[in-house]
């Protein structure tokens, strides 16, 4: 949970996960729905379908114990080095070095390292300098701690050089540099886009589908629609794309629910319309379901799902 998220993002849902799954067997047994309902709101959901996948290897091939070597631990879905390292280190105390986001930039302040750290030379550079560094005594501790200072001391803006235990020793902060390393690199060019979403009630619920097994919030749950011309009839659009996309004739109604949202690079204007579906069958399409707003918790849907079903919520009386 780690991994991409802050530590007061994750507390909430960590406690909450492991009541629904205290052992790597619960998780391992339990059906990837309720993964990624427990998931829901942290966003980059591979890491869930890995961390499910993990737990299925774990039991399957190493009897419900954790690999406690580098290599096994390698091999299970998700975990690379990073992930290794902060499991051998602090689970196990092996004299394991980490290299996260805030580790480089500690590393890199120290020793006035320039360049970018996702690329080679640098990057061997850089794990080499943590593998050094690392004590035979409390490994995991050490580890723990040079990632608190950069997340809390060594902050990527405006860091607090003045409070730093390594302030005599640190390059960058002695000449007054710190904001020079790592090296900044170009922010990604953000790109608009503008989706709408069909939101389709009736006694049993609100009609869902689920995305494709792969790609982008693979396997999550959400209101059909999709990615629209920025320009135009929003509805018209709207219906031609659930027409082609999902095989479903819908009457587009009124908006119910506009606003901001991001993934990456993206910044999106979501629109959410009421709609209902023509002809006397009325057949949903495979890969979809009628969802009861309350049993929403037990399907995994994105913090985009959720938006559009509280906007719903604030528009009924």
């Amino acid at each position: 949970m780690l991994q991409q998220t802050t530590v007061q993002t994750v507390l909430p849902y960590y406690h909450a996960f492991l009541e629904v799954f205290p052992t790597v067997e619960a998780l391992a047994e339990s059906p990837l729905d309720a993964v990624l309902a427990r998931w829901s709101g942290l966003g980059y959901y591979s890491r869930a379908r890995n961390l499910k996948r993990a737990a299925e290897r774990v039991v399957e091939e190493h009897g419900g114990s954790i690999p406690d070597d580098r290599e096994r631990l390698q091999r299970l879905p998700g975990i690379g080095e990073y992930t290794a390292g902060a499991i051998l280190s602090i689970a196990f105390s092996r004299r394991e070095p980490v290299l996260d986001g805030n580790v480089i930039r500690v590393l890199a302040r120290l020793f006035l390292l320039a360049g970018d750290p996702r690329k080679q030379p640098l990057r061997n550079v850089l794990w080499t300098l943590a593998a050094r560094m690392v004590p035979a005594d409390d490994p995991g501790d050490f580890n723990q701690g040079l990632m608190e200072l950069g997340a809390t001391v060594c902050a990527p803006r405006s860091p607090t050089c003045g409070s730093c235990p390594l302030a005599t020793i640190c390059g960058a902060g002695r000449a007054g540099r710190a904001g020079e390393f790592p090296t900044p690199q170009p922010r990604p060019v953000t790109v608009p886009v503008r989706l709408a979403a069909a939101v389709i009630s009736s006694c049993r619920g609100f009609l869902m589908v689920r995305r494709a097994r792969a790609g982008l919030l693979a396997d999550l749950w959400e209101f059909p629609g999709g990615e629209i011309q920025r320009r135009g009839d929003a509805q018209a659009q709207l219906a031609r794309l659930l027409l082609d996309r999902h095989s479903l004739r819908v009457t587009v109604g009124r908006e119910l629910a506009r606003f901001g949202h991001s993934i990456t690079n993206r910044r999106m204007t979501v629109i959410a319309f009421e709609a209902r579906l023509e002809g006397a069958r009325r057949a949903v399409p495979p890969g979809s379901s009628w969802v009861d707003p309350g049993d929403i918790g037990s399907y995994g849907v994105s913090s985009m799902a959720l938006k559009i079903l509280a906007g719903v919520g604030r528009q009924r009386p």
